[in-house]
């Protein structure tokens, strides 16, 4: 076999360890890098005067997906005054490519004299996100939050002695709140090679090594 042969089949072994050291490593680091999770909670605290109650409540969400994502929620209504409440837990994992959106909407009345009455309202909106994390160690982030509070009243200051997070509103009569909140975003999970398709080009050339070096001789 002549100096070229020699040189190509030590090239082409060299470069399939190469490649198969490659896909190991790879293989090695591909769990975490194709999933996301969202954890959403929503707490709305009302604080009533007496005599005022409420009614017609109207809960509703609505999940959609692309892709392989799944998700759960629960959606919790307490009208009974003085403290009515709204409580949300939403939760949305997944992995590969896809996008998601999540649609979330409350209302009921709020029932009153005809003079001028005090709502008290504690909104708390905590959420965290995890998104994929691409090779090098960038993360494409999968949360986003856009919310609609329409209450149809008047907002006030606080008088003193209203705990601190509190917004007031002055009402009369039969007000309507409403509350609407989504959650939309998506990912993509990043291109990796196959380990199995890094193996088999490695093999490849290393064959077409040998079969140069059995033609030369």
């Amino acid at each position: 076999m002549n100096k070229t042969g020699t040189w190509v089949a030590r090239l082409s072994l060299l470069m399939s360890a190469l490649l198969i050291s490659l896909a190991l490593m790879n293989n090695a680091g591909a769990g975490p890098i194709s999933s996301y999770d969202v954890q959403l909670t929503a707490e709305f605290d009302f604080v009533l005067p007496s005599g005022v109650t409420t009614s017609n409540d109207i809960p509703s969400v609505t999940l959609t997906a692309t892709g392989s994502g799944q998700f759960y929620a629960t959606l919790a209504l307490d009208t009974l005054p003085p403290t009515p409440a709204i409580m949300l837990d939403l939760h949305a994992f997944g992995s590969g490519t896809g996008s998601s959106s999540i649609e979330v909407a409350e209302s009921f009345d709020i029932v009153g004299p005809s003079t001028p009455y005090l709502i008290e309202l504690f909104e708390n909106i905590t959420a965290t996100s995890t998104g994929f994390q691409a090779p090098g160690g960038s993360e494409n982030t999968f949360l986003s939050i856009s919310s609609d509070f329409n209450p149809g009243l008047t907002s006030v200051t606080c008088p003193p002695g209203v705990s601190t997070g509190f917004t007031c509103f002055n009402a009369e009569n039969t007000v309507t709140f409403s509350y609407d909140i989504e959650i939309a975003g998506s990912a993509v999970t990043p291109t990796v090679p196959e380990p199995a398709t890094l193996a088999l080009l490695g093999i490849g050339l290393a064959g077409l090594g040998f079969s140069r070096r059995q033609r030369k001789q």
